[in-house]
């Protein structure tokens, strides 16, 4: 954690225990600490190698992590370690990084280091800075996270505030009905509730776009 890099003053206490608590959210991508456990699964939160796959929202399997010599380490019951420093360097991989090798690396093998970012509070930067890994443990994510992902079991919490379309939204992202788990029965009303008019004219185009498709490869098809 560094104090702001256009001033000489150290952060306040208070504004150390803020950063402290202050995780992964829509405005600050690097977590206070960071929990490992080899083979656990992580998610990236911000862009970092796009070429490689390595971005916002993209699932890799935590293999291990690479220790600054200079950070104390305290241990606790049951194996659990705390280390003082950053890891220089979280060795990660996944199903689409078989095939890049990277120099002093095995293959499918991608090295994510840590970055500094400005300490986001209410929308606005604090003069502190946090430099961590750009990623965080997901052994479960919550819809705002999930992307355009599909998973192989879902929990859903529909209540009878919830719109159609977060309804429809969570319950795509399970590829099959036996897979989801309902928190309460889904209430007649959130079935019956017709979505927004932006919603229906969006869909109105797609069918549109839809047919105008369809028609321009049939002539293509039957041209001889």
């Amino acid at each position: 954690m560094e104090s702001s890099r256009n001033s000489a003053r150290s952060p306040s206490k208070q504004e150390l225990s803020d950063a402290f608590e202050t995780m992964d959210n829509t405005e600050n991508h690097t977590p206070a600490y960071f929990p490992f456990i080899p083979g656990m699964p992580v998610m990236v939160t911000k862009n970092i190698f796009q070429g490689l796959g390595v971005m916002n929202g993209s699932i890799f399997t935590a293999i291990n992590v690479l220790l600054d010599p200079l950070s104390e380490q305290i241990e606790l019951s049951d194996g659990v370690v705390i280390h003082s420093m950053l890891p220089i360097s979280l060795l990660i991989t996944s199903p689409t990084t078989q095939s890049i090798q990277l120099l002093g690396l095995d293959r499918g093998i991608i090295s994510l280091v840590s970055i500094s970012e400005s300490v986001i509070q209410k929308g606005c930067s604090s003069f502190t800075w946090q430099t961590a890994l750009s990623c965080t443990p997901a052994f479960t994510i919550t819809d705002y996270k999930l992307q355009s992902q599909s998973f192989d079991r879902i929990c859903a919490d529909i209540d009878s505030h919830s719109s159609f379309s977060s309804m429809y939204v969570d319950l795509s992202h399970s590829q099959r009905l036996e897979s989801v788990s309902l928190l309460q029965p889904i209430s007649e009303m959130v079935w019956n509730r017709e979505p927004p008019s932006n919603i229906k004219v969006g869909m109105v185009r797609l069918e549109k776009l839809l047919k105008k498709t369809l028609d321009k490869w049939r002539n293509l098809l039957i041209r001889p």
